[in-house]
């Protein structure tokens, strides 16, 4: 809901304009609970600047305007 407002889509890492599934965004809620910190400091030590739960969850964040 708070991604939405600042116009954040979550979708899967093939980079098709679907959004994940409910199944999806459980398994990346959990993990992203689970890893913690972890998952904030991967988002700095990596090219893509993906966070590990997202990577795991086969998932990627971009902005909604740039989903077409």
């Amino acid at each position: 809901m708070g991604q939405a407002l600042v116009g954040i889509s979550i979708l899967g890492f093939d980079y098709t304009t679907e959004k994940i599934n409910f199944l999806t965004a459980l398994c990346r809620f959990t993990l992203k609970v689970i890893l913690g910190w972890i998952s904030v400091i991967t988002n700095f030590t990596n090219k893509e600047g993906r966070m590990i739960h997202d990577k795991l969850a086969g998932a990627i964040m971009v902005y909604a305007k740039d989903v077409k």
